[in-house]
């Protein structure tokens, strides 16, 4: 399809082409687009309240959208592994949802940024290769990320619509996740894995809403310095890298705190976890005040420096194992309930 510089198409019905070349106006309402080529807008415009999907076997295929608003937008393209790319050109701006059924959602040849008012969705066929564009969620209500494939990562994140909630509906990678003031975000019942680099040394920061479900937040940077755990109240929080993780102010686990390796420093802050502290790396207590509402499992090191560890189990048996790491001062306190605590080696 060609619109010439200077003229408009609008059409009746659905559109299947190969290529689309729009130097001029395309005006396409709520018909559906079917492409099996490229789309080049360049020195052109297009308007979409529709669904325009890129379905082709046997190429990889081109969108540039030149500043153009997508509606709704569908990639399947059932190539086999490096001729099934839709590899974005320019930044994209998708007003409606994202679903990639099959084929490998390409943004990181030419790194663009993109905007998502709608929900993204990888189908168990679909790929997604991020590169270091910045994707905004940017809709109103709730968006939801969905990776049925569980093997791609979203990059940088960041979260600025209207009263916005970002859900997670699937486990998910980011490099760093943003959530701006009057925004929400929840990973629901899944994990959130925060994989930053050296560049980003706090992957997650959010200024709105937290709301944690029961889901896990897992801090599993590569990043070389020291990365901060941002001060919210997680349901599962895991440390789970090789690098020094700091607090940036109270931190409360509702469920379990998990130091599975490397470094965990208070910083002074209180931390807190209402089930099992589970201890596998090292934790550097300072003079913080430290709550463990059930366990405390150290297979570990733990430095207590000044601080105080606090017991609030107020039933059952709990136990205590300290892999011979002394406590500074240990307080049990089960506010008149009858907690039982069991040593399970020496304590110092």
């Amino acid at each position: 399809l060609l619109v010439w510089t200077g003229n408009t198409f609008a059409p009746g019905g659905t559109i299947t082409g190969n290529d689309y070349d729009i130097n001029g106006t395309l005006t396409l309402g709520s018909n559906a687009v079917s492409v099996a080529g490229d789309w080049d807008t360049t020195g052109g415009s297009f308007t979409s309240s529709g669904t325009i999907t890129f379905a082709t076997s046997t190429s990889n295929q081109t969108i540039i959208s030149n500043a153009s608003t997508l509606n709704n937008l569908t990639l399947n393209n059932t190539g086999s592994s490096g001729t099934d790319n839709l590899i974005i050109s320019g930044t994209l701006d998708i007003n409606g949802d994202l679903l990639i059924t099959d084929g490998d959602f390409d943004t990181n040849t030419n790194d663009p940024n993109m905007t998502l008012a709608g929900d993204f969705t990888v189908g168990a066929a679909g790929s997604t290769d991020r590169g270091t564009g910045t994707l905004t969620f940017d809709g109103s209500g709730t968006q939801t990320y969905t990776d049925n494939s569980g093997a791609h990562a979203l990059g940088n994140v960041l979260v600025s619509g209207t009263t916005n909630t970002f859900a997670l509906g699937s486990n998910a990678t980011t490099t760093y996740l943003h959530i701006h003031s009057g925004e929400t975000f929840t990973p629901s019942t899944y994990t959130l894995n925060l994989n930053n680099g050296s560049g980003t040394t706090t992957p997650l920061d959010i200024q709105g809403t937290f709301t944690p479900g029961t889901g896990t937040v897992l801090y599993k940077g590569t990043n070389t310095g020291t990365t901060t755990v941002d001060a919210q109240t997680y349901y599962a929080l895991e440390i789970d890298s090789g690098q020094k993780h700091v607090l940036e102010g109270f931190t409360n686990a509702s469920s379990t705190l998990s130091i599975t390796q490397g470094t965990l420093d208070t910083n002074g802050k209180k931390l807190h976890a209402t089930s099992t502290l589970t201890l596998a790396g090292t934790l550097n207590a300072h003079a913080s005040a430290i709550t463990a509402g059930r366990h405390w499992s150290s297979t570990g090191t733990f430095n207590p420096g000044s601080s105080t560890v606090t017991f609030t189990a107020t039933s059952s048996t709990n136990n205590i194992t300290s892999n011979t790491s002394p406590f500074y001062a240990l307080t049990l306190n089960d506010g008149g309930g009858a907690a039982t605590y069991q040593l399970q080696d020496l304590l110092n």
